[in-house]
């Protein structure tokens, strides 16, 4: 009888150690399973908070509204986890090379396009967006306006640079933070506008990368950096960037990745040499590997190919469709002249690119 027992022992305990086996391997997949679904419920909600075992070793991409996971370090995971807890998750660089930039928006409308300093009566087709420089009296009835018109736009709100420059003029940090301080009076009502896409952006700066135009010193990325967090400080969640390279931002010895600078928006003309193919290519790869998002711009009135001339139609058409095609955010053009947009083939230039804005499927392609 004790060999039976031996025997039928050594048989059983060996089966419920396998068993035992089964149950925990399945139980560790489903709190791997509960864990991501509980990091898309949260990174898809209102919340931004994210909770995964650091175990698991998982990179969290956020890209066109859905979750993704793929391998990532612990460190890179941390540094995810810490632009979630600012309520700013931005794009991760990648280590491709391939021109993309950062996922764009959603196609069709949501595209801003069009020119700087674009009057309130050109709130309509073609147009989906552009800049409009804002002051505190004016703006409650500009953006009121746009938004009716469903008008993306991007807006500056601290005046001419004089107003935030030292005797000497530098860019001084602490100016610049008065004039926005102004704002404040009526930060809620802005903020209606940045939660509806009305606003599109903040433009903050414009060439800080030009020494001519401050002190012969370019703007400390340092100052950029504390700018775009100030403006954070009042609207959470308004894109806070630059009329600036990207290519130049990249260079720039700051942490752009953890930092609250958000976007570029990049001038490009003919007459300064270089195709706007390896003009785009180059600045989405700066754009993706500083973790920020990349508009373009065509300098329209003098960017043509003398410089100090007007762009062609031919010549907006080719270098728009192209940006708009392979990964800028939107489109922007400088400047607002209505003799210059009211000629017929600049007219039909702008149907033509706000076409490929709403229906790039179609329209990219062609």
């Amino acid at each position: 009888m004790d060999r039976y027992r031996q025997n039928h022992l050594s048989l059983v305990i060996p089966l419920f150690l396998s068993l035992l086996a089964v149950v925990i391997s399945l139980y560790a997949l489903s709190q791997r399973t509960s864990d991501l679904s509980q990091a898309r419920s949260r990174v898809e909600g209102t919340s931004t908070e994210l909770s995964l075992k650091d175990q698991e070793r998982l990179r969290i991409k956020c890209e066109r509204g859905r979750l993704g996971t793929v391998q990532k370090s612990d460190s890179e995971l941390t540094a995810i986890c810490e632009q979630l807890q600012k309520g700013k998750p931005k794009a991760s660089p990648s280590p491709s090379t391939v021109p993309g930039g950062s996922v764009p928006p959603v196609s069709g409308t949501d595209t801003p396009f069009g020119p700087f300093h674009i009057p309130t009566t050109s709130f309509a087709t073609p147009y989906t967006g552009g800049f409009v420089d804002l002051k505190v009296s004016n703006s409650l009835t500009i953006l009121a306006a746009a938004r009716a018109a469903r008008m993306h736009l991007f807006i500056h709100m601290t005046g001419g640079r004089s107003n935030f420059q030292s005797s000497t003029g530098a860019f001084d940090l602490n100016q610049w933070k008065t004039q926005l301080d102004q704002w404040k009076s009526i930060a809620s009502q802005i903020q209606s506008y940045v939660d509806d896409k009305t606003i599109i952006g903040h433009l903050m700066i414009d060439e800080p990368q030009d020494p001519n135009n401050w002190d012969g010193n370019t703007i400390p990325c340092s100052d950029i950096l504390a700018a775009a967090a100030y403006s954070h400080s009042i609207w959470p969640s308004m894109p806070a960037g630059a009329g600036s390279h990207a290519t130049w931002i990249a260079g720039q010895p700051c942490d752009w990745i953890n930092g609250q600078f958000d976007f570029t928006l990049t001038p490009y003309t003919y007459g300064r040499g270089g195709s706007y193919q390896s003009f785009l290519t180059d600045n989405l790869t700066a754009a993706r590997n500083t973790g920020i998002n990349f508009y373009a711009s065509l300098n329209v009135l003098d960017g043509g190919t003398t410089r100090g001339t007007n762009m062609t139609a031919d010549q907006i058409k080719s270098a728009g469709k192209y940006f708009l095609c392979n990964g800028a955010w939107g489109l922007t053009m400088w400047k607002w002249d209505p003799t210059f947009f009211g000629q017929s083939d600049i007219k039909d230039a702008m149907d033509y690119l706000h076409n490929v804005v709403v229906d790039p499927t179609n329209n990219c392609s062609s």
